[in-house]
């Protein structure tokens, strides 16, 4: 009987991340080493198996999105923390040999893509933009600046070292409230989302409103500070018009 992604994970979180598929098949005993070996090219193709297997399902009633946003993450994360001397390390050697495994890595962007999609697809209409900006130009734009928000956060989440990844969840719960408030329609904004009127300000031919602002989070001194809204605000500004569109 073939051992689940997450039962071999398991096995080399014990073991540790060094030891061969071999004893890992040893440990578990319902399985041979040559299955495994023919399974899992490597053991961040397994690392990958596995945490496209943890992604969620999306909510399947119309929420916010910072719910549907931090559901996402935060499953991967918990996964990540379960098994964490795996998790920590199958992030440290991915960014080594990850070019080494393009097809696995795509795989787990395409199931996050499908997550995203089918949530944006779903909520569209909640969904507020720029003027000349339609929701069928970006949607997949979107959904890569999401897919690259949420990996991001879970490199984070390798490096904190606070109690129970104290850190990783506010950066979470913050950067999720963000991308509720820069894309959901609001009776509070105007039926707009933030970033329409920040779209706005930022067209202003002298900026008087908007300018200093960004000048303050954009400063490399003080960036350190802002760096995640600034990640994030940069990440979404693809979703500007070009000149032409606007003329």
């Amino acid at each position: 009987m073939n051992p689940s992604h997450a039962q071999v994970v398991d096995a080399f979180n014990s073991l540790g991340y060094s030891a061969t598929f071999a004893a890992v098949a040893e440990r578990l005993g319902t399985v041979d080493a040559t299955t495994l070996y023919h399974r899992y090219s490597s053991r961040e193709a397994l690392g990958e198996a596995w945490l496209f297997d943890e992604i969620p399902s999306p909510p399947p009633d119309p929420s916010r999105l910072h719910d549907a946003f931090s559901q996402f993450v935060l499953s991967l994360l918990r996964s990540l923390e379960g098994e964490r001397d795996f998790g920590r390390a199958w992030l440290a050697a991915l960014k080594v040999t990850g070019p080494l495994h393009l097809p696995q890595v795509r795989e787990l962007h395409d199931g996050a893509s499908s997550y995203f999609l089918a949530w944006l697809d779903a909520n569209q209409s909640a969904l507020s933009f720029p003027a000349n900006v339609r929701y069928e130009d970006v949607r997949t734009e979107l959904c890569d600046a999401f897919c690259a928000i949420a990996l991001w956060l879970i490199v984070y989440w390798e490096t904190d070292r606070s109690l129970m990844y104290a850190r990783t969840l506010k950066m979470v719960d913050s950067i999720a409230y963000l991308l509720d408030a820069l894309l959901i329609r609001r009776a509070d904004f105007g039926n707009a989302s933030l970033l329409v009127h920040l779209h706005f300000l930022h067209d202003q031919q002298h900026q008087q409103f908007l300018k200093p602002l960004l000048d303050i989070l954009l400063k490399p001194e003080r960036a350190g500070r802002y760096a995640d809204p600034v990640s994030l605000l940069e990440a979404l500004r693809m979703l500007r018009p070009s000149p032409a569109q606007r003329e």
